[in-house]
C-alpha cells in the first residue's frame, strides 16, 4: 500500500439556533436572572392547598411574649 494522503474535506453543514437570549449574555447569566422555580415539594403543597401552611403553623405554636 502506498502513502496516499486524502484531501481535507470541509463540511457544508450549517447549524443555526434561534434564541431569545440578548446578544452578549451567557446562558449562566440568563439562568441567574430568571426567577427561581419552586421545588417539587413546594409544587405539591400548592396543589394540595397547603401553600404557606408551614410558616403559619410555626407561628401559631410559638409561645406569645406578654
Amino acid at each position: 500500500m502506498g502513502n496516499s494522503q486524502q484531501p481535507l474535506l470541509l463540511s457544508d453543514d450549517v447549524f443555526y439556533l434561534e434564541s431569545t437570549l440578548p446578544a452578549g449574555m451567557t446562558i449562566s447569566e440568563y439562568k441567574r436572572s430568571r426567577p427561581r422555580r419552586p421545588s417539587g415539594w413546594e409544587r405539591l403543597k400548592e396543589l394540595a392547598g397547603w401553600a404557606g401552611v408551614g410558616a403559619r403553623a410555626r407561628h401559631a405554636g410559638a409561645p406569645s411574649k406578654a
